[in-house]
């Protein structure tokens, strides 16, 4: 994981989105254009593997929805967020 730096940055960024806005709900898509507004671009494959790492911790959960898409929610508690924000605060990240 810690030779994925791209990754890593969109994996703090949404916990960090998360932690402020913990009922939030969206798609992909909709991740990457609303939730990252402050970043012109976000690498699409990057999010996909940070949502995916996300979901594979329990912090996370998709939903489907055939008509709308995918949607991923926040199952995690704010102390499972301010973890991973502290794991990662030790990482090095570009």
């Amino acid at each position: 994981m810690d030779d994925y730096p791209e990754m890593l940055a969109i994996v703090r960024a949404l916990a960090r989105y998360l932690r402020a806005n913990p009922n939030s709900s969206d798609t992909a898509e909709g991740i990457a254009t609303w939730w990252f507004r402050e970043h012109s671009v976000v690498d699409g494959r990057a999010l996909m593997d940070a949502l995916d790492w996300m979901r594979e911790r329990g912090l996370l959960e998709m939903l489907s929805a055939n008509s709308t898409g995918d949607r991923y929610r926040c199952i995690a508690s704010a102390e499972q967020l301010d973890g991973v924000l502290s794991e990662l605060s030790r990482r090095r990240l570009t």
